[in-house]
């Protein structure tokens, strides 16, 4: 049975209501503690206030009983106030018959006096048995010897002439005693008396305590009850203002990541393991950063507010719109196919096909959309987020427009990932090797320079061409480190063929990423001051890695190369960067014909009119025009015959070792210097080298 999986509009409600009510039980159920725990110290602190109090006056009645006994004893022998040996025993047991002191404590409660005058002793008892009157007063004489300090005490009055009082409590069978001793000079009185303090309390105060506590508890819980719902709405708004904080984008308008992170958490709760049932579309705008240094902060708000307004348009019952980062958007889809995501995808890039306005400023988006689709390898919130985000990236990478995240481009993300970790063991070990492609002049049909051609020899994949790795090395922290070992390579490769007497330029490509600073100039540099380069035998080839350069810095370079003595040429001309300001701004030699308008040349008037167009152009200037690309005799005779200088492709020869371009020279101009067509003579160079250079 698949889980009821609840609409958008109702996600955020469910959300605020079941966080309210847990705030209210919490501040009920802990408001109810404190008043239960009060509740309970008020009844066992008064219903052992009641004791104390009890046991005090027991206290004050033992002890009254106790004068009264010694007063009763003064008026029927007037000796007890004297030494004992004054009293005759006969005369004592006449005048104190069985219990007659007893008689005198004026109490019903279970009770005993004990008269020791000499070794005469007399015990009178009150409703207690004469076999426990025994074990209390064994229990009174050890508590005599062992507790010096009584826990209650007095003196005697001085009419009495008694010399000290002792009085403790006595525990028997579970009931509470208080005895007393009374000397004087004669002898002692002890009364035992049976407290019934604690049965008072416990009869009477106690059972009010509990009635009052009933009604302070229930007083209190609904106390409770009415702080918990007052302060839970109070701390319920002063945390959707916080929640709201946190959670949208205040410069736009807009939910921001972690609204994102909420609602994707509450909707795993309604995740169907059977089927997909939501998806991400994350929007990156390429281009804003240009805009953001040109025109500042304040518009590039403007035109995220107007962007995120196009945006809303697309908005449903089921769809949640925000800002993920600076420069992307989310749309988080719920309970819809993946085909119909496809098609709102599309649907957002045909919206912005119309630049945004705001005042003066005109802005076109560069869109990119990376799609992610909850599946069963799904597991989290953390990774659709990641897919989606990693989707939108390889799509701004490859130029797409909307890629879609699948388990080919997570294979694809590890490979990058374990490339990327391996550079630099890679760049130690030598694993980096060059081959060079020769390039043909299309006049002579003589070689007139080489490509140097980075190729990685990886120990587990196998040879991996730049596509695979180049890229992860630009924007790694050896990029520079690369490019001054494959330029220390090169520099060796002249070195070598100018004592074999070879002396034929080495093409090698730079990136914009390599013109950020000084050190492929200063290496350079160093290199020729300590006489190990020919600059003229090297020649620099920029190649595009990036949307746009910054032409006042590149042209700096470039023309501290020109200053070199070394050659420079721009790559692929006519996709990317090298647009015809470029070309004005930057000192070039050459410029090299990027191989989609070679291939079609044959096919298609409008390639053929840009190559046309390009020779022209660069004749009038001065340029050396190269053409790369080229697989087929055709396409190298209509070159030949529009005025292209140097040609390069499979046609003429792969890219091969430096020990077979010696060869390969050497046949080219054998073969040259006998065949009046340099196709024909390119050709039967092709028949003798065929499988000799790879």
């Amino acid at each position: 049975m698949k889980s009821r999986r609840p609409g958008s509009s109702k996600i955020q409600s469910i959300l605020n209501i079941e966080s309210e009510k847990s705030l209210r039980l919490r501040i009920f159920i802990g408001f109810s503690t404190v008043t239960m725990m009060i509740g309970s110290l008020f009844i066992y602190e008064g219903y052992n206030a009641s004791v104390e109090f009890g046991r005090h006056m027991e206290f004050t009645k033992i002890h009254a009983n106790s004068v009264h006994t010694v007063e009763y004893l003064k008026g029927i022998l007037p000796e007890f106030q004297g030494p004992a040996n004054d009293f005759d025993v006969d005369e004592l047991e006449r005048y104190l018959p069985d219990n007659a002191l007893a008689g005198q404590l004026r109490t019903s409660d279970p009770a005993m006096v004990v008269l020791n005058i000499g070794k005469y002793q007399s015990i009178s008892l009150n409703n207690i048995s004469p076999d426990r009157a025994l074990i209390l007063a064994r229990l009174v004489n050890d508590q005599v010897r062992t507790s010096p300090d009584p826990l209650l005490g007095t003196e005697l009055p001085a009419s009495l002439h008694a010399q000290k009082i002792q009085s403790h409590l006595l525990y028997h069978e579970g009931n509470e005693y208080l005895w007393m001793v009374m000397a004087a000079a004669s002898g002692t009185v002890t009364t035992v008396q049976k407290l019934r303090a604690s049965d008072i309390a416990r009869d009477t105060v106690l059972m009010r305590l509990f009635s009052l506590s009933v009604v302070v508890l229930w007083i209190g819980f609904w106390a409770s009850f009415g702080v918990a719902i007052f302060v839970s709405k109070h701390v319920s708004k002063a945390k959707a203002v916080l929640h709201h904080s946190a959670t949208y984008d205040y410069l736009i308008g807009v939910p921001n990541q972690n609204f994102l992170n909420d609602i994707l958490s509450s909707l795993e709760t309604f995740v169907s393991s059977d089927e997909p049932n939501y998806s991400l579309i994350v929007v990156s705008v390429n281009n804003i950063y240009m805009f953001e240094q040109t025109y500042g902060y304040g518009v590039k708000w403007d035109l995220f507010r107007k962007f995120s307004a196009r945006l809303e348009q697309h908005k449903s019952a089921n769809t949640f719109i925000g800002r993920y980062d600076s420069n992307m958007f989310y749309i988080l889809v719920v309970n819809h196919s993946d085909q119909w995501v496809q098609s709102l995808a599309t649907a957002i890039t045909k919206q912005f096909h119309d630049p945004i306005v705001n005042g003066p400023v005109s802005f076109l988006p560069s869109l990119s959309l990376g799609i992610s689709h909850l599946s069963v390898a799904t597991v989290s919130k953390n990774e659709i987020i990641t897919q989606a985000v990693h989707a939108v990236k390889f799509a701004k990478n490859n130029r797409q427009l909307i890629t879609t995240y699948t388990d080919d481009l997570h294979t694809l993300s590890f490979l990058k990932i374990r490339r990327s970790a391996e550079l630099m063991k890679a760049l130690k070990d030598g694993q980096f090797i060059l081959l060079y492609q020769p390039k043909i002049c299309l006049a002579s049909g003589v070689v007139t320079g080489v490509e140097a051609l980075v190729r990685w020899d990886h120990p587990i994949e196998g040879r991996l061409s730049p596509h695979e790795f180049l890229d992860l090395i630009e924007t790694s922290c050896i990029a520079h480190l690369f490019t001054q070992c494959i330029l220390n390579t090169v520099i060796k490769q002249i070195e070598a063929w100018t004592e074999a007497g070879i002396k034929i330029p080495i093409a090698v490509n730079i990136s914009p990423y390599d013109l950020q600073n000084y050190e492929i100039t200063n290496f350079l540099k160093s290199k020729i001051a300590a006489g190990l380069l020919s600059t003229d035998l090297l020649e620099l080839e920029l190649t595009e890695s990036a949307t746009t350069i910054n032409a006042c810095h590149t042209a700096e370079m470039f023309n501290e190369f020109e200053s070199m003595g070394i050659k420079r040429s721009i790559d692929d001309f006519g996709t990317g960067m090298s647009s015809l300001s470029y070309l004005k701004e930057i000192p070039f030699n050459t410029v090299k014909i990027d191989k989609t308008f070679v291939e079609n040349l044959t096919d298609d008037p409008i390639s053929e009119a840009i190559i046309e167009s390009v020779l022209i152009m660069a004749k009038k200037i001065g340029w050396t025009v190269v053409a790369e690309g080229i697989e087929t005799k055709e396409i190298a005779e209509r070159l030949k015959v529009m005025g292209c200088h140097i040609a390069q492709g499979y046609y003429f020869a792969e890219p091969m070792t430096a020990d077979n371009i010696s060869s390969f020279i050497d046949k080219t101009r054998q073969v040259a210097n006998t065949t009046p067509s340099v196709i024909e003579s390119t050709e039967n160079t092709l028949d003798l080298f065929t499988g000799s250079y790879d």
